[in-house]
């Protein structure tokens, strides 16, 4: 819908709720709550029935995925496949988030989407041939189509939130609801993997997923309103909008992607992209290590079982966290988000030393449910930092940043885990822990100096709005980049 120019534009909900539904405005909106967040933003329900949906499908796919190489991997390099299955996975990421950048801050988000969706359908039925052929390589291409779409995706994704929500207090709870489903469907859909493998097969798995993303796609249709406020706000910019129009592809991408770059170094927040990344080193290694508990003692439909347990306990624990560390989070205070970022490394460092002395499989659920919920809460708060300190204009090659950096950081952990597991004499998933124990330390000390020496979020009480601030900063790099 066309606006005013003088007038701030509306959320399509709020637009849609105005002239469909009779709802009320955002301005006479009721204290946010997670509740009221579903009742009072129609559009949102239905991007997060989507996400969730999509989500589901995606674990079925990955235990799938993971019980096929299990089957035919040769005893020594069984977990370096695995490493390598979870880099394909990843690296998709890195390579394709410069474009996922550009279109999620050029393109109607919600159109994005679909198309990415309805890819991704098709995409996933390829791994019925790989499992039928039991090539290892054909999983392999096959995740790295998938998730090239993905990577694409999640820019679209983290972008559209703030559009769907823009009051503070309820885009808190959207980022953090958000996290909460992913974590929901890591304890479900991974569950119901390793049952569902268990006792129908890894077909039905990779069927359900190419299913999941069509339900998607059709939730996302039923969304109204245009997702481009990035696009819209970039228009403004004459000379460089301008210049991006009037170029080719590549050199849009390009001109675009070192706009995003150079906002970053000299954004007082531009560090915040390297949380994510920091976490991820603790998240890539556990994985494998998972692997390695469930296999060390058993084999065949316990083995799928116990992975799914495992994984639907990293589910349980990232649910915990955002719930339990919510309260202390006060959104005209964003030095409180920062500093819970930092404390869930302390977190996460508990959770590995736990894992690497737990002496039954019910202790090493618990701590790996200890270890998930500080990584949920660096992961959704890092997230949060963003989405309210940087300007939407160039929110979509910010969160590119972010993800790309982000499971760069997955990739690399999951890798040397793969290879220390199964190429180093006697090493043992108990000492991986361990190791991961002393790195997680090393990064907290890190990010508390960050924290306490003024940097990140500890700029913004300096300065009377940090939204205002962030828009001085991109009109300067972006006028020093067409100069």
């Amino acid at each position: 819908a066309a606006h005013e120019d003088s007038a701030p534009p509306l959320l399509p909900e709020e637009d849609a709720a105005s002239n469909d539904d009779g709802e009320s405005p955002s301005t006479l909106l009721p204290p946010a709550s997670y509740w009221n967040l579903i009742v009072t933003h129609k559009e949102y329900r239905l991007f997060i029935a989507s996400y969730i949906i999509t989500h589901c499908g995606e674990w079925f796919n990955y235990v799938a995925s993971m019980t096929v190489l299990e089957s035919v991997s040769h005893s020594q390099s069984r977990l370096l496949r695995i490493s390598i299955l979870i880099c394909v996975r990843l690296l998709p990421n890195v390579l394709v988030a410069p474009l996922g950048g550009v279109l999620a801050d050029t393109h109607d988000l919600r159109i994005s989407m679909i198309g990415f969706d309805i890819l991704g359908a098709v995409i996933a039925l390829s791994f019925i041939m790989a499992q039928y052929l039991e090539r290892p390589e054909l999983i392999y291409l096959s995740t790295f189509l998938q998730q090239s779409c993905a990577g694409l995706y999640e820019p679209c994704r983290s972008a559209i939130v703030p559009q769907l929500v823009r009051e503070g207090p309820y885009l808190q709870k959207a980022t953090t609801l958000s996290g909460i489903a992913w974590s929901t469907m890591a304890a479900v859909g991974s569950s119901l993997g390793g049952l569902l493998v268990a006792s129908l097969g890894v077909s039905t798995c990779f069927v359900l997923d190419s299913l999941t993303y069509l339900l998607s796609a059709w939730l996302l249709w039923l969304m109204h309103g245009s997702f481009n406020e990035a696009g819209l706000a970039n228009k403004n910019d004459d000379e460089s909008s301008s210049q991006h129009l009037h170029s080719s592809w590549w050199d849009r991408i390009v001109g675009m992607t070192w706009e995003g770059i150079h906002y970053m170094q000299a954004s007082p927040y531009g560090a915040l992209v390297w949380i994510k990344f920091s976490g991820a080193l603790m998240f890539g290694a556990s994985d494998v290590m998972l692997a390695a508990f469930a296999s060390s003692s058993s084999s065949g439909e316990l083995q799928s079982q116990k992975l799914g347990y495992l994984f639907a306990s990293v589910g349980v624990g990232a649910m915990m966290g955002p719930l339990l560390s919510d309260p202390c989070i006060d959104m005209n205070r964003l030095i409180t988000v920062q500093r819970l970022c930092v404390f869930s490394f302390a977190v996460i460092c508990i959770g590995y030393i736990g894992i690497g002395a737990s002496s039954s499989f019910v202790v090493l659920c618990v701590f790996t449910m200890i270890r998930a919920s500080g990584m949920a809460v660096a992961w959704i708060d890092s997230t949060l930092l963003i989405q309210k300190l940087m300007p939407s204009a160039i929110l979509g090659r910010i969160f590119a940043a972010d993800v790309a950096l982000g499971t760069g950081g997955e990739c690399i952990s999951a890798l040397y885990a793969g290879l220390l597991l199964d190429y180093v004499p006697d090493f043992t998933p108990y000492q991986l822990a361990f190791l991961q124990a002393i790195i997680s330390a090393l990064l907290l000390v890190l990010w508390s100096v960050y924290h306490y020496q003024g940097g990140g979020a500890q700029q913004e009480s300096k300065s009377s709005s940090s939204s205002s601030s962030s828009t001085v900063e991109l009109k300067s790099v972006m006028d020093s980049d067409s100069s």
